[in-house]
Order: structure tokens, then C-alpha cells, then sequence
């Protein structure tokens, strides 16, 4: 995994409120689990995804070198989920 495919994966699969320190790091994904997987799903997904890389109370970024912009959702079934985090500077990172 390269470092910056783990700092994308560490503020989305990082839970939002989890932290003690920072409980506005994170994201909402973990209320899909269990989920019907849904054009519902689907953009709720993508929404968590890109408000995740935002300290609410700033408005701020997380990470400077972070800033997505845009969120593509690739491919879902029964169990998996692809999505691509693309940046403002051209990276993409696969979820």
C-alpha cells in the first residue's frame, strides 16, 4: 500500500466520531452496513466518501495534498464495494 493510498483509506474507513481527540475525523460509512445496496446506497456512499476529507467545524481539509474531486463508484455486489477517490491533482486512489 502506498502512503498515500493509506492516508485516503485511514479518513475514510476510520469511523466518524470514533476518535476521542478528533471525533469530527471520518466518515459515515459504517451506518451502510447491513444496508440494502440501492441507488439509495450508492449516493450515500459517495457523499460519506467526499464529506470525509472535511473537519466540519473548519471547513478545512484533513490533509492539504487531499482534496478529492470527484468520487466514482465502480462496481457493487453482494459483498464488495469499488470506488475510485480521484484528487484534485490528477492521483487516484481505489477504495
Amino acid at each position: 500500500m502506498t502512503p498515500i493510498v493509506g492516508r485516503v483509506k485511514r479518513i475514510v474507513e476510520t469511523p466518524l466520531g470514533s476518535r476521542v481527540m478528533l471525533p469530527q475525523f471520518g466518515s459515515n460509512l459504517f451506518e451502510l452496513v447491513d444496508k440494502t445496496m440501492d441507488e439509495r446506497y450508492r449516493l450515500l456512499y459517495i457523499a460519506y466518501v467526499f464529506e470525509a476529507f472535511w473537519n466540519t467545524d473548519t471547513g478545512e481539509l484533513w490533509d492539504k495534498e487531499l482534496e478529492p474531486e470527484r468520487i466514482i463508484f465502480n462496481d457493487i455486489n453482494d459483498t464488495q464495494i469499488s470506488a475510485t477517490v480521484i484528487l484534485t491533482d490528477g492521483r487516484e486512489v481505489q477504495l
